[in-house]
């Protein structure tokens, strides 16, 4: 993530400002040949900006309309299901009338009325718009609870105040050139193939041709592989597993331009160790948030089948779960299905999106937050509004599925990594959570907790947070001393949970392939 600093701020405009004036300038320049003859400086030129429209009008255009559709929520859960979620989320709530104000785009409290309320909470319950009669009890008993935790009732009637619906509301996405995918992000790509594969990774395409065929921007590297994944859609990136002393990881990326800001740190966890006794990874591709135009992602219980059985090809029966951002999501949908949760022996949460999401502070720093600082336009620009990232998080995240609790963990070692100053997450309430209160971060808040170069750690019984005071998301991975601190904390989840996968009689062979 870049910084906040008025270069940086000048930076990130300009290049908004370029890329989204490519367009513009190839209808001004086709309409100056067109219709008063402009004379063409070169004969490419004329070729390219018409490639710009027909990309825009062919292709996102229909993108664009499609994303529109209305979201296929999942089954509603049973009533004591929902209770159970309510009543969890609400008495894990600080300030009630802040967590209403920023569900409602920080609209005045006194505009936040008794069926603004109800709405949301059909939103956020039922699934739909409006809950109707057939569950008027079950909102009552809700909207008192509601009053009780304001301290008093919600005015009667309909204010002016809207409330945040993700999957209810307008899929917010704006147009990328043809020279962007082209001339960004298939370099980008083509250059994380080669590094890695320089550094003993191996690409696994998906077994489907044809889900391989439809990803754009085209991936021609990934056409010369003779590594088929058993997955029809996802691809992976693997490397082989020859430690005796550790289990493998399996790491699952977040929002971004792919793999490419995860090289460093995925090679460092082998950095320095020797041929028989490499840690084995498998780093899954999650093409629908990694800025291309791709199908929609898996839906939760599919996604889960492919990962099983990527897992399974490699015999990784244990493993330690890490994942950065949304890829979080991912890991909560694994620790809640009984298929997949008794594999993992370890979890490590980096920036994770996950954990008290009921808050609205993921939902509105990327989604709705109107982009001051230059990490927001980044933010705003190259994530939130990106097609397919925008189409994800509008139309496939529902949160009643994706939060994770700490009883999800249950008898898990986890370790978290937090940032100080995320634009994202609000890690200062993640922390409050895991910690039953006791700590919010920040250097010297606790005495238990203690500073290792730029990363201060707690830890309790099986729960660690590395926090990261002056850093923003993402960037523990780029600063190199703060991921030194979070590959060795990798490192030590994955031997400690070798020893007790050992303990539980299980052999090397069982967790991890030789090749």
């Amino acid at each position: 993530m870049i910084g906040t600093s008025l270069a940086e701020y000048g930076f990130i405009r300009a290049c908004i400002w370029g890329v989204r004036s490519i367009l513009p300038l190839s209808c001004t320049y086709l309409a100056a040949r067109v219709f008063f003859k402009v004379p063409r400086p070169f004969r490419l030129l004329d070729y390219y900006t018409a490639a710009e429209v027909l990309f825009y009008v062919l292709v996102f255009v229909p993108v664009q309309f499609s994303a529109q559709r209305p979201a296929r929520h999942p089954a509603l859960p049973g009533l004591k299901e929902r209770q159970v979620l309510f009543e969890r989320c609400f008495s894990n709530i600080d300030d009630h009338a802040a967590f209403l104000q920023k569900w409602f785009k920080d609209a005045p409290l006194d505009e936040i009325k008794r069926e603004n309320v109800r709405e949301y909470l059909s939103w956020a319950f039922f699934n739909v718009a409006d809950a109707g009669p057939e569950h008027d009890d079950e909102m009552d008993v809700y909207l008192k609870t509601v009053d009780t935790s304001l301290g008093k009732p919600l005015p009667p009637g309909r204010g002016n105040a809207s409330c945040l619906r993700l999957t209810l509301d307008p899929v917010p996405m704006l147009h990328r050139p043809l020279i962007w995918y082209l001339g960004a992000v298939l370099p980008v790509d083509s250059f994380v193939h080669v590094s890695l594969s320089l550094r003993g990774f191996t690409f696994y395409r998906p077994s489907s041709f044809i889900s391989l065929l439809t990803t754009f921007p085209p991936r021609p590297l990934a056409l010369f592989t003779r590594h088929t994944s058993p997955s029809s859609t996802l691809s992976y990136w693997f490397h082989p597993h020859t430690s005796k002393t550790h289990l493998p990881v399996l790491f699952l990326h977040g929002i971004g331009i792919g793999p490419m800001p995860y090289v460093p740190f995925l090679c460092d966890i082998n950095a320095g160790r020797p041929a028989d006794d490499q840690i084995g990874i498998i780093a899954i591709e999650i093409l629908p948030v990694s800025f291309r135009l791709v199908a929609p992602v898996l839906r939760k219980n599919e996604f889960v089948k492919h990962i099983l059985a990527i897992l399974a090809h490699h015999r990784f029966s244990h493993y330690v779960l890490a994942s950065h951002s949304y890829g979080s999501v991912i890991t909560t949908h694994l620790l809640k299905n009984p298929a997949s949760a008794p594999a993992v022996a370890a979890v490590v949460l980096i920036d994770p999106v996950s954990i008290m999401l009921h808050m609205p502070a993921v939902a509105y720093n990327f989604m709705y937050r109107r982009p001051r600082g230059a990490n927001e336009w980044q933010l705003y620009y190259f994530a939130s509004t990106d097609p397919c990232v925008a189409h994800t998080l509008g139309r496939s995240f529902f949160w009643s599925e994706n939060i994770l609790w700490k009883q999800d963990v249950v008898g898990k070692p986890l370790t978290v990594a937090l940032a100080g100053q995320d634009l994202i997450v609000d890690t200062r309430c993640v922390a409050g959570y895991l910690t039953d209160g006791v700590w919010r971060g920040g250097y010297g808040d606790l005495g238990s907790s203690h500073a290792v170069g730029a990363v201060e750690t707690w830890e309790q019984r099986d729960t660690k947070i590395l926090w990261s005071d002056n850093l923003d998301h993402a960037q523990v991975l780029d600063v190199k001393g703060n991921r030194s601190v979070l590959v060795a904390e990798v490192l030590r989840r994955s031997k400690d949970g070798a020893v007790a996968v050992f303990a539980g009689g299980s052999s090397q062979s069982n967790y991890g392939t030789l090749n």
